[in-house]
């Protein structure tokens, strides 16, 4: 891929590269949030992927409007081979690929880029979230700046993560600003697959930079759909999630292993794979899971080198001493294995010197109050709004509003980093001095549980 990068002199400081196929229903607020950006001395690079819905008409529009705005034709191929071809025009110093049915906040580039440029990183980053809503909370927004704010103040490796801090970074390719010569020099793209095109990119992407930061504003300025049954973010397969680890793999630490992020790789590629498991039926999910621990695992280079895995080295084994039947994976999930891996003590602990509600019970909740109970965490409730979940029992705890078990509790567990808001909203409308736990700090970070108690003047 490298050879085949024009040698272009930096005329903009970033351009914007942007695959459309048939998404001419969302193409307008896309288009229009990208060229009311606030910063300056921009590229934008739409490359029709074959579309016949009339998107390309629309393109043609915003083409003969701005002079900054440029429009390729491609056969139908796919997102991968469209960003690709984008990127081999790319003339600006950085590049940043966004999608063409979502909305982008009008100083998202600015931000990312006078990031970037400040600390002279390879890779600048932003939330986003797929509530779809054209403002951040303050609440959520102030809450990840408490805890993340070491990301945005000097530029950070993936080494310096915590062991599980890789899964917190998202694999998708628009919420990150990359500079075009760190790309060309690593070879970096994306792979032509169906699905899971964004895992090779951005794992190799975040595995080799030396300099990532996080902006200074912790506000989501990237509004992404969900409520798009077509997506293929929605319908990765095995096949092609393995493929791309398996090309991570070999790329960047069989030869010439990284062993400072061999640890992060091996954890980010593991729970890829069982997340497509988990979702499969039984006849795919079996087939799978053998092939996997049978020789998947080694040939990706899962084989437990020396290095600190922490509570995966026992998941590991699991997968190569136990059967698909035996389902034990389905008690595996993400916030069991980050709840182990941050130890129980803390939380066992806090829970003895504090009446503490674990609210939200959706599948998040439900994981942690297993955990709870078999290692014998004793809780005051579990709280719920959701009218439909209310009175049901989990772990002998009934589900309850928190009207009905706010006056006995002193501390809740936010199980969902997606309700925090809503829980911040309704506590302050009780006005009942209630100290709140956002999980997500506590897991993506190596703060102290201590450090992830906040109160709402604390966040506000």
């Amino acid at each position: 891929m490298s050879d085949d990068y024009k040698k272009f002199e930096n005329k903009y400081k970033v351009s914007v590269i942007v695959p459309v196929f048939n998404s001419k229903k969302y193409l307008y607020p896309c288009m229009e949030s990208i060229v009311s950006q606030t910063l300056e001395d921009i590229q934008i690079i739409c490359v029709d992927d074959g579309s016949t819905d009339g998107s390309l008409d629309t393109l043609n529009e915003y083409r003969r409007k701005y002079s900054n705005f440029f429009v390729m034709q491609t056969k139908h191929s796919g997102a991968a081979e469209a960003r690709n071809k984008g990127m081999l025009e790319a003339q600006g110093e950085y590049v940043i690929f966004l999608d063409s049915d979502d909305v982008f906040e009008n100083d998202m580039l600015e931000a990312l880029y006078n990031c970037a440029k400040t600390f002279d990183a390879d890779v600048s980053v932003c939330e986003f979230d797929s509530e779809f809503c054209k403002h951040s909370d303050r609440y959520l927004e102030s809450a990840l700046e408490k805890y993340m704010k070491q990301y945005s103040i000097k530029p950070f490796k993936v080494s310096e993560l915590p062991i599980c801090g890789l899964l917190f970074w998202s694999t998708a390719p628009w919420n990150k600003m990359c500079k075009k010569n760190f790309l060309i020099e690593n070879n970096i793209y994306f792979q032509n697959l169906k699905s899971a095109n964004d895992i090779y990119f951005s794992n190799k992407l975040l595995l080799l930079a030396d300099k990532i930061i996080h902006t200074k504003s912790f506000k989501s300025m990237i509004h992404y759909r969900e409520d798009i049954e077509e997506q293929i973010s929605k319908k990765r397969s095995f096949e092609d999630v393995y493929v791309a680890f398996e090309k991570v793999y070999r790329d960047i630490l069989k030869n010439g292993m990284i062993e400072s992020v061999y640890a992060h790789y091996c954890i980010e590629a593991f729970n890829h794979i069982v997340s497509i498991i988990l979702k499969s039926d039984d006849e795919k999910g079996g087939k799978y899971y053998n092939f996997f621990s049978d020789s998947g695992m080694k040939v990706i280079g899962l084989e437990q080198k020396d290095g600190n895995f922490g509570a995966y080295e026992e998941f590991f084994e699991c997968f190569k001493d136990l059967p698909y039947e035996s389902k034990w994976f389905q008690n595996s999930k993400m916030v069991e294995l980050q709840l182990k891996q941050k130890g129980l003590n803390e939380i066992r602990s806090m829970c003895q010197i504090n009446r503490v509600a674990v609210w939200g019970a959706g599948m998040r909740g439900r994981a942690i109050l297993k955990l709870f109970y078999e290692n014998e965490i004793y809780l005051e409730g579990v709280i719920d709004n959701d009218k439909v979940k209310q009175g049901n029992i989990i772990c002998g705890y009934v589900i309850q509003p928190y009207l009905e078990i706010s006056e006995r509790t002193d501390v809740v567990i936010v199980a969902n980093k997606g309700n925090f808001s809503s829980v911040c909203r309704e506590i302050k409308l009780s006005k009942k001095k209630i100290k709140i736990i956002p999980l997500f700090a506590y897991f993506e970070s190596e703060l102290k549980l201590e450090d992830c108690i906040f109160e709402l003047d604390d966040i506000l």
